[in-house]
């Protein structure tokens, strides 16, 4: 789901050259100073070098080019073989109302089940309704990263306090937190609203609605989740129970 790391080498592969940051920038650094120097040897690089001897003009645009080239890279995942480099996989999150259970989808195919808690008082879309939002959202950030399971956060800030699962009397967002966007005209103001499918110590009521409007899950499965799914990744939030859904009859 990253980027490739920017100490690693450019390499040779089926199919094209494929360039990191790093390299790149090398490379085009030796391009530069061989030719300068005179040097040109075989290969591309002495090919390079002889083409670009007595015009420094041109080293120095090539090498501004090879560094937004390399952004570009860096940024978007291009390949050099004219293919675009998957960063993530197509995920997609499903969360039902009526079952109380969250589906993750890669590529089309449930690979994941979870019990959630949806809103106690039910679904809408109002300010300060303390009801889950329906219809299509997608993850707009990412919170928590390396905390502790179990540590508490405060207007997405971690506090320093560990709860523990089951705490009586506890029932803060906890270890880490996805803040969503809703995409559709009725749930546009979910962003501002606040609403986050987030982890709970309050474990015993998952499955059930419990929540004043968040969507909650499991310390544990929401580590997981959060390794593996990238901001942008949608969520649809639905009434019917996931079979339904996956017939196509919601959405």
């Amino acid at each position: 789901m990253n980027n490739p790391s920017m100490t690693e080498n450019y390499h040779s592969r089926p199919g094209g050259l494929r360039f990191y940051p790093q390299s790149s920038n090398k490379m085009a650094r030796q391009i530069a100073i061989s030719a300068k120097r005179g040097r040109s040897g075989n290969g591309i690089l002495g090919c390079v070098c002889r083409m670009f001897r007595k015009k420094s003009n041109l080293i120095r645009r090539f090498s501004g080019i090879a560094v937004m080239a390399t952004a570009l890279i860096s940024q978007f995942g291009f390949a050099m073989d004219g293919n675009l480099k998957k960063t993530s996989q197509a995920y997609q999150l499903i969360v039902s109302v009526e079952d109380q259970q969250m589906t993750l989808l890669e590529n089309g195919k449930q690979v994941r089940s979870y019990k959630v808690s949806t809103a106690k008082n039910g679904v809408g879309e109002a300010f300060d309704s303390d009801l889950t939002p329906r219809g299509r959202h997608e993850i707009a950030e990412k919170v928590g990263e390396g905390a502790p399971v179990g540590m508490v956060f405060v207007a997405l800030i971690p506090t320093g306090e560990i709860v523990k699962v089951n705490e009586p009397g506890r029932w803060p967002i906890v270890t880490r937190i996805f803040r969503l966007r809703g995409l559709e005209e009725k749930n546009k103001n979910s962003f501002d609203r606040m609403i986050y499918l987030h982890g709970s110590p309050v474990e015993r009521l998952l499955g059930s609605p419990a929540s004043g409007g968040c969507i909650r899950m499991r310390s544990g499965e929401i580590v997981e989740l959060f390794d593996l799914i990238d901001v942008g990744t949608p969520i649809d939030i639905v009434e019917g129970p996931l079979p339904v859904v996956f017939a196509g009859s919601q959405y």
